[in-house]
């Protein structure tokens, strides 16, 4: 959701008196976002919406965020997610879109209705306005990636699941 990024980003800098920046990492090739930079251009946010492209290392971008947001339409279990969370910034992210809600749930950030652009800002802006709140749900979602996404951890369960089927 790359239009729903610029959206989101226009109604929020609209509404905060500090410098902001959007950063997109990821994506293909940088023509196929020809309506997106337009729109940057026409609302007036260049130079505070930037699309950087893929990264072979995306995690220093991850330590230099305050929030990471998610805005897809659809990702049935988005990975990035548990990056950010290892990182422990806590993750907003669109209700009835995929697997994020299931992560995120109520202690890891905030989950709002599905393409609620205004909901989402006034959650952003609530996490940019509290250090502490930032950190209480950046660390318990580093907790959950660590508890429920290790493979270190999970990896010994799957073995035994899979050794329960095997003929020997």
């Amino acid at each position: 959701g790359p239009d729903i990024f610029i959206q989101l980003a226009n109604h929020i800098i609209k509404r905060l008196t500090k410098p902001i920046y959007f950063l997109w990492v990821g994506g293909g090739n940088m023509c196929d976002f020809f309506e997106v930079m337009y729109d940057i251009k026409k609302l007036g946010l260049e130079g505070k919406v930037l699309f950087i492209g893929a990264k072979t290392n995306p995690y220093d971008y991850f330590a230099a965020c305050d929030v990471f947001v998610l805005v897809s339409r659809e990702d049935p279990f988005p990975i990035v997610c548990l990056e950010a969370a290892f990182f422990e910034k806590p993750i907003v992210c669109f209700d009835n879109s995929g697997g994020a809600k299931e992560f995120v749930e109520d202690d890891a950030g905030f989950v709002v209705p599905y393409l609620d652009i205004e909901a989402m800002g006034i959650k952003i802006i609530e996490l940019l306005e509290s250090s502490e709140l930032r950190k209480r749900l950046g660390s318990r979602a580093k907790q959950k990636a660590l508890e429920r996404h290790d493979i270190e951890l999970l990896a010994p369960r799957i073995l035994n699941i899979i050794k329960k089927f095997l003929i020997c």
